[in-house]
């Protein structure tokens, strides 16, 4: 598995039901929350996952 960081051309999402149960834009704030336990639809994930260090470092504004 790896991970990477982009930038997005655009606000749509298009996603693959197959791959994706659901898929959302979130704001800093919005991911502080999650990382807080505090949002009301989504939980973040395990600090030891890729998508975990990629969300810390994009929260934290620090280069991936």
């Amino acid at each position: 598995m790896i991970g990477c960081t982009a930038e997005a051309s655009g606000t749509a999402i298009r996603r693959d039901p197959a791959e994706l149960e659901d898929a959302l834009w979130l704001g800093r704030e919005e991911l502080a929350l999650a990382f807080a336990g505090s949002h009301p639809r989504i939980r973040a994930p395990r600090r030891a996952a890729i998508a975990g260090f990629l969300l810390w470092s994009w929260l934290a504004d620090a280069p991936a």
